[in-house]
């Protein structure tokens, strides 16, 4: 991987935290959440793209503030110009990516950083001159509802109200002291008992009456990114423009609505569904080429397989009736449209499929022209429609992946201890062209849920969102405040919510020495353990060890919850992202911690265990005898399938069937020379050649060494063999 393309991807993630962190000021609290701030020492981000301007983009706070249309319209000039300064401060720090000695990227973000700081005054100094006082004093305590500690005024505050120590350690996790958005509920029970009766009245002031955010506030990300940002509700057009009442739009209603949404958006076409035009976030900064044209005639259909097997790679043509199809899958982007399209497959035409850009960092991180994640209902406009079997097609444009191998290897190797969605390879041809190689992921539904389980239930998705808090937290007996987190994809029962509730309290409340015989009615203990194991064995950088957001959970009709992965491309890497060495890391002893942690694959099979924000992990692993389960199923991940005299034929035998056609996709997010050398296959004359830097044999090498070194697995795999003897 070229020192470029490192830099690049490391200012990718930093720009999004900087974004996050700076349009709102925080401050550099010494009290960020358990065991430290989670991003290293420059303080917890307030809200992930909070802020005072990203508040007054939300149209249920200008009402609430009573802005007049004057004030609307500055606002808005405000946001604009916001995005503009942000987007050309991002670009400044790619300027020299690929001179022979660019500057280090600790230079560029400190940089970046510092012209970030001050935007962000000159912001907040525009949206306090542009407000009437009243106004000015009703968005703060909205802004602290909003991001709790994380609230630029939390450091004065704690402050006036003689906060102590001890008031501070309770109050942490209730006020969002990690991250991500935390409403504040002013008499909650969590909040006002760790108060004096004198703070409880100063507190009540602060905060002022509670405001009901909307669902879609989500993750923001810079202002008029996307409709509301990671975890936010897509925005509902379907049923406001299906004039015929069909359940879809054709291209009539979709014009309309289009302009619509478009308008109501206060952007130009195709604007804020992603990135701005030219500025290409992500790994491909110029967009991709056009592909070779293919003809269906000339594809043989393939018979015998199904569509998940990975021994095929199927080709998937999807014809748009327009030519500007990218532009509209953009504009509805977000949203509950889905752009109809002809699908055909082994000779075979599915009409009238829905189409979407699926994914947030995949979509907007990536230009147009380049490959993004599709989603497709083979069943949009024919509800028994079915592509051998499955009404919904994933398909992923590995981003951040230049094997193609992620998803698929994790769901391979998660398979054999747990469901989860099977995945392999599809090239997809779109309106003649060959957008290259896909990853065909099955989808989480009713279909999964009945092939695995042999029964229908309740089905919760997490999506990806670094502050989406849904490590399964006891937060009271309100459902509403388990909606916020966690997205329902079947019947929306009230059983079904409390039953999740009663799960989260049941982590909370019962002492560890009681933990595994309530739980056991209630949750597959043993499907956790190993949902857990694969997650840091595999070190799943989107998982739940470190966001605690992109699973699935399913209730079966017994009453018992599974967590089932989800996003898996982000594995089989060093770990990326906040966190790592941030809250709760923990070592279990001096040996384990080790000298010398330069390979990077040193994740510690026990980090986080007092990570309050994460108890399924933390609650789990304190009860002893569950705690050497976890361990016993590392070591088992570690010794069979990271053995790469095992792994590494099977490797080959998957890059066989995709090499060639990764060779000529002109849409891919990386070049072949990062395939080869990504894969880490040793050449033909040389079977001991070292493991490529940032490969899959690197990786399969190091991870293995490492866990099976890790001293409390030894001590449990010695106990074992000496209770054999």
């Amino acid at each position: 991987m070229r020192a470029a393309h490192v830099t690049r991807i490391t200012l990718t993630l930093l720009f999004a935290l900087i974004v996050a962190t700076s349009i709102a000021q925080p401050p550099q609290l010494p009290f960020g959440g358990p065991g430290g701030p989670p991003f290293g020492g420059f303080g917890p981000p307030p809200g992930m793209g909070g802020g005072l301007i990203d508040l007054l983009g939300m149209s249920e706070v200008q009402t609430e503030l009573s802005l007049t249309q004057e004030q609307q319209a500055k606002v808005h000039e405000l946001t604009e110009e916001t995005r503009r300064e942000m987007a050309e401060n991002f670009q400044r720090a790619f300027a020299d990516d690929d001179q022979e000695e660019p500057s280090p990227p600790e230079a560029r973000f400190a940089a970046m950083r510092q012209k970030m700081d001050a935007l962000a005054a000159k912001t907040n100094e525009q949206v306090q001159e542009l407000l009437e006082k009243p106004q000015w004093e009703r968005l703060e305590q909205l802004q602290l509802q909003r991001e709790g500690m994380r609230s630029p005024q939390w450091r004065e505050i704690a402050k006036s109200l003689e906060l102590t120590e001890e008031q501070l350690g309770k109050l942490r996790g209730v006020l969002g002291g990690t991250f991500g958005p935390a409403p504040v509920e002013p008499f909650s029970p969590k909040v006002t008992a760790a108060l004096n009766d004198d703070q409880k009245l100063q507190w009540a002031t602060l905060v002022g009456k509670p405001f009901e955010f909307p669902r879609s506030m989500g993750f923001g990300g810079p202002p008029g990114f996307g409709p509301g940002g990671p975890g936010a509700e897509e925005v509902k057009l379907v049923d406001k423009f299906d004039a015929n009442k069909d359940g879809w739009l054709n291209q009539t209603e979709r014009e309309e609505a289009r302009d619509s949404h478009q308008s109501n958006r206060q952007g130009p076409r195709g604007g804020r569904g992603g990135p701005p035009r030219g500025f290409g976030f992500g790994r491909a900064q110029e967009p991709g080429t056009a592909g070779p044209r293919v003809a269906k005639e000339d594809v043989a259909p393939i018979s015998n397989a199904s569509l998940y097997d990975l021994a095929v790679v199927r080709t998937l043509f999807l014809d748009f009736e327009n030519d500007d199809w990218e532009d509209e899958l953009e504009a509805f982007h977000g949203t509950d449209v889905e752009v109809p399209a002809m699908l055909t497959v082994d000779g075979v035409e599915y009409p009238n499929v829905g189409v979407s850009f699926r994914g947030m960092s995949s979509f907007m991180m990536i230009p147009k022209g380049s490959k993004r994640s599709l989603n497709v209902s083979v069943d949009l406009a024919a509800p028994e429609q079915r592509l051998l079997g499955s009404k919904t097609l994933n398909l992923l444009n590995s981003h951040e992946d230049p094997t193609f191998f992620h998803t698929a290897l994790y769901s391979k190797i998660a398979r054999e201890h747990i469901p989860t969605p099977k995945a392999n390879f599809v090239k997809v041809v779109i309106n003649g062209e060959s957008w290259g190689v896909y990853v065909n992921a099955q989808q989480f539904d009713k279909l999964f849920v009945k092939e695995n389980f042999g029964q229908d239930g309740a089905r919760w998705k997490v999506r990806g969102n670094p502050g989406a808090r849904a490590g399964l937290e006891y937060v009271g007996d309100k459902v509403e405040d388990y909606k916020r987190t966690y997205q329902i994809k079947s019947g929306d029962k009230d059983e079904d919510w409390h039953a999740l509730i009663n799960l989260c309290r049941t982590l909370d409340q019962t002492p560890p020495g009681q933990l595994e015989a309530a739980l056991e009615p209630i949750l597959d203990v043993d499907g956790a353990l190993w949902f857990l194991a694969l997650d840091n064995a595999l070190i799943n950088s989107d998982g739940y060890w470190i966001r605690a957001s992109d699973y699935s959970i399913f209730r079966d009709a017994r009453g018992k919850f599974h967590l089932i992965p989800h996003d898996m491309n982000e594995a089989f890497q060093r770990p990326m992202g906040p966190g790592f060495g941030g809250p709760g890391r923990r070592r279990t002893s001096d040996e384990a911690r080790g000298a010398n942690q330069s390979n990077g694959y040193e994740l510690d099979p026990l980090i986080g265990l007092d990570d309050v924000t994460k108890p399924l992990r933390s609650k789990l692993l304190a009860v002893p005898r569950l705690r050497e389960r976890y361990l016993s199923n590392v070591r088992a991940i570690a010794e069979d399938s990271l053995d790469w005299a095992e792994l590494g034929p099977y490797i080959a035998i998957l890059s066989s069937r995709i090499a060639e056609d990764v060779k000529a996709d002109t849409r891919k997010l990386s070049s072949w020379a990062e395939f080869e050398s990504a894969v880490g296959l040793p050449s033909a004359d040389n079977s001991n050649e070292e493991p490529n830097k940032q490969s899959l044999r690197e990786f399969a090498t190091e991870r293995r060494r490492y866990l099976l070194d890790y001293p409390d697995i030894n001590r449990i795999q010695d106990a074992k063999e000496e209770d054999a003897q």
